[in-house]
């Protein structure tokens, strides 16, 4: 039946009218929302896919885990697990070759480099230009020598208004071989606009990477970013999925752990179109997967 002016009034149309002047709803409104609805459920979806593990903890003949990761909040230790999963098989092989760690995105504390030295005598170089050396200095004990760097990780080498360096992956990745580098992004939002421009313009330098650690966020924005920084593919799920797909041509997914924190709500919420609002993902170059 086609709805006319004057049967809309009616609920022939199978249209609520007091539902709708309620929300000030018109079938348009209504169409364009279910619509939304329909492409945030699909974007959650593909992102949930992207982000499952393909290679599980039997073909990594096991699991290095490390730290704690609730997905709602550690005070009610809601669906609670280990914030990492390294691939014990590909660390194995990665250690053969004396690799070097680079952790971005470091506080007073850096579990990353930490497991690295302490179980593995791996030395690491620590970035991070917001907190630095001076203000935030490790208070860990580490058995391998560290280097801390006052740098920020971002798709083009610049300056900030406060004087921050902020450099490029492809910079960082100078000087490494192929799979010699045990690599963790925790950036804070940063980490989209990072990928995307060594995908697009530096793919072959993630070869140099043997292991990726990833923190995601899928809605929230870059901290402290200016808005001459701010890109919006952290605000937008949808923006997302094509950076992950091709990201994963290069590694292969063998752990994912979602949070639904949000670090400026100070509490925990997600958005429309995503599986969470954060996650740690834990990743192998596919090049590694054939020495395994």
């Amino acid at each position: 039946m086609v709805c006319c002016v004057a049967t809309i009034l009616s609920s022939a149309c199978g249209v609520n009218l007091k539902r709708l002047r309620r929300e000030g709803e018109t079938p348009k409104i209504a169409a364009d929302r279910t619509a939304k609805a329909k492409q945030d459920a699909y974007t959650e979806s593909r992102l949930s896919e992207l982000l499952t593990a393909t290679v599980n903890e039997s073909s990594c003949g096991g699991f290095e885990t490390h730290g704690h990761y609730c997905e709602g909040g550690e005070e009610n230790e809601q669906n609670c697990g280990f914030s990492g999963a390294w691939c014990n098989s590909a660390l194995k092989e990665a250690l053969k070759h004396n690799p070097a760690g680079l952790s971005f995105g470091v506080f007073s504390f850096d579990e990353f480099s930490r497991e690295l030295s302490n179980k593995h005598g791996v030395r690491s170089d620590l970035y991070d230009c917001y907190y630095t050396a001076a203000t935030h200095p490790i208070k860990d004990n580490y058995t391998m020598p560290y280097k801390r760097h006052d740098t920020c990780l971002s798709a083009q080498e610049h300056t900030d208004e406060s004087g921050r360096k902020f450099e490029t992956l492809s910079k960082q990745l100078k000087g490494h071989g192929p799979l010699s580098a045990l690599v963790k992004i925790d950036i804070e939002g940063w980490e989209w606009q990072v990928l995307e421009d060594m995908l697009a313009s530096h793919p072959a330098e993630l070869d140099k990477i043997a292991l990726l650690d990833l923190e995601v966020h899928f809605c929230q924005k870059m901290e402290k970013a200016s808005d001459k920084e701010e890109d919006g593919i952290g605000l937008h799920p949808s923006k997302q999925i094509p950076i992950l797909e091709k990201l994963l041509k290069h590694f292969a997914v063998n752990y994912f752990a979602k949070s639904m924190w949000n670090a400026y709500t100070r509490g925990f919420s997600g958005c429309p179109g995503a599986p969470g609002t954060m996650g740690n993902v834990n990743l192998v170059n596919r090049k590694m997967l054939q020495k395994m």
